[in-house]
């Protein structure tokens, strides 16, 4: 294990499975023992058993509220997004499903990532079309296709921060 613990740190449990509800995943705790040699810890609050030190994170590698719930409840993606711009983001999901028409046709929808790599230019070109006219030459609306691209790249942006575990 790579991951040493000392007693007092705060550390996020990343598998309760098998702790017969001991445990809960995206929890915090506070560890109260360490056992280097096996691998193990105890924890404040919890009865005197040994975990494994794998089930958990430390924190500061990891910054996340005390649960998940705060999480999802900072997230109102129906009150906070799609009842604010229904009505645009299906003009998206148009723009979404006529790519993926034309990328791949004839399979399910799906983003073909190796087709779509230039976000920020293509959002800039059809920003710049808008101007001139509010439609693109298939019938969707430039501003649709802005949408698409500004999702696309936040998306990757935000995979790139989760996978190196750091803020661009």
């Amino acid at each position: 294990m790579n991951t040493k613990f000392i007693i007092g740190d705060e550390v996020l449990c990343m598998d309760a499975s098998g702790s017969g509800g001991a445990l809960t995943q995206g929890q915090i705790y506070t560890v109260s023992k360490v056992n280097t040699s096996h691998d193990t810890l105890s924890l404040e609050g919890l009865p005197d058993e040994s975990w494994l030190m794998a089930r958990f994170s430390p924190t500061i590698e990891l910054p996340v509220p005390k649960n998940i719930a705060a999480i999802r409840k900072g997230q109102p993606v129906a009150t906070g997004v799609l009842a604010y711009f229904g009505k645009a983001l299906k003009h998206v999901a148009e723009v979404s499903l006529a790519g993926g028409q034309q990328h791949a046709p004839g399979q399910p929808l799906h983003w073909d990532r190796s087709k779509s790599k230039d976000q920020l230019d293509a959002l800039s070109r059809h920003l710049i079309d808008h101007f001139e006219n509010p439609f693109d030459t298939d019938g969707k609306r430039h501003l649709a296709k802005v949408a698409w691209r500004a999702l696309a790249q936040l998306q990757l942006d935000l995979e790139a921060e989760e996978a190196t575990n750091e803020k661009l």
